[in-house]
């Protein structure tokens, strides 16, 4: 992986974009998450462009292979809007993750009404990634009681 390689380099130690990231630095919680936000995301030093296909057609995508189309940490993606998810629904999306590391309890139940008003299929998750997200725990989200109603959900939706 490009970030641990830059964070290895010794010659790196002492670079204005790297620095952060290491131990002791402003931003060392996430280092290889981190550095992709400081160094590679759009607008950043080392970003390259890459074509994406839309939303709609990564849905008709899913579709097509017999998956779930469920939005992923949707506070990363689009805040707690609900202009982008009812355009997403329009497309035909399934789901959404309700319940994530990436939400405050206020963003989960503001997720859950969506998902309850828009009948979308609710997951959730921590988001572990192992040594990416060190400060990441599996077992920690709160899932508000509903982890049965929501493993049995899931798994009608699948089989």
């Amino acid at each position: 992986m490009i970030a641990e390689a830059a964070l290895r380099e010794p010659k790196n130690k002492v670079h204005p974009l790297i620095r952060p990231l290491l131990p002791g630095g402003v931003r060392a919680d996430r280092p290889l998450v981190n550095f992709y936000w400081d160094v590679c995301a759009p607008g950043k030093a080392a970003y390259i462009p890459i074509p994406y296909i839309t939303a709609e057609q990564a849905i008709q995508t899913i579709h097509a292979a017999g998956g779930i189309a469920v939005l992923a940490h949707p506070m990363v993606n689009i805040g707690m809007q609900t202009e982008p998810l009812k355009q997403l629904i329009a497309f035909s999306l399934d789901g959404i993750e309700v319940f994530s590391s990436y939400h405050s309890s206020q963003a989960a139940a503001f997720y859950l009404d969506l998902a309850e008003e828009h009948r979308l299929l609710m997951t959730g998750g921590s988001d572990f990634h192992g040594s990416t997200k060190p400060d990441i725990r599996l077992g920690t989200i709160d899932f508000m009681g509903r982890e049965d109603a929501l493993r049995t959900a899931v798994l009608s939706a699948l089989f």
